[in-house]
């Protein structure tokens, strides 16, 4: 599903501001929306009746350049917060029961902290890299096995199964890194630690 492109512009000031005062996964404003402040927000952006996982991979896969710069989408463990900065006001896109969604972007040289995965304002060192992931939980079965490419994001998206915990092995250019992961209720969307040496 090809998500419509609708630029607005924002002033560099008010970007500045909220980048400063989010970081690179903002949280969620302190009071909450009403069922049809929900539907406006989706209705507004033209995301009305788009998926969890279908919204997550099209966002990730969008190029820096063609990146809509009037909302921000950040990853949660089982939705998808949409908040349309003109209004201020949020929704939820629920993901899979079934799946948990984990984007990695190792890097070498330069990161950022990171805790849930914001689509629209992470942006990592490796753009456009070929990496070998491997994923064993703690029982010691292979949960992921193969080769992903970051996007321009410099991002990996995984679709994972719920529930596990485990370590996740990265390999880049002669390089590797390794660290843990998990994918339960209460963990993080983001991982930006894997310093590949």
């Amino acid at each position: 599903m090809k998500l419509p492109k609708k630029p607005v512009l924002l002033t560099a000031a008010a970007v500045l501001a909220l980048l400063t005062v989010t970081g690179c996964s903002p949280d969620a404003p302190a009071d909450g929306a009403t069922a049809a402040q929900e539907v406006d927000v989706l209705a507004k952006l033209g995301l009305d009746g788009v998926t969890g996982r279908a919204l997550v991979d099209e966002l990730e896969a969008t190029p820096l350049e063609d990146r809509r710069d009037e909302f921000i989408a950040s990853v949660r463990a089982d939705h998808v917060v949409v908040t349309d900065l003109e209004t201020e006001r949020e929704t939820t896109v629920p993901l899979p029961e079934d799946e948990f969604y984990l984007s990695i972007a190792p890097y070498v040289s330069r990161t950022h902290p990171c805790g849930f995965h914001s689509l629209t304002t992470c942006v990592g060192e490796l753009r456009s890299a070929e990496l070998d992931v491997t994923i064993v939980d703690d029982a010691g079965a292979t949960v992921f096995e193969g080769a992903v490419t970051t996007q321009d994001n410099g991002f990996a998206g995984l679709w994972l199964p719920r529930d596990i915990t485990g370590r996740i092995t990265v390999e880049y250019d002669g390089r590797s890194a390794t660290g843990p992961v998990s994918t339960g209720a209460d963990a993080e969307t983001c991982e930006t630690d894997l310093e590949l040496a």
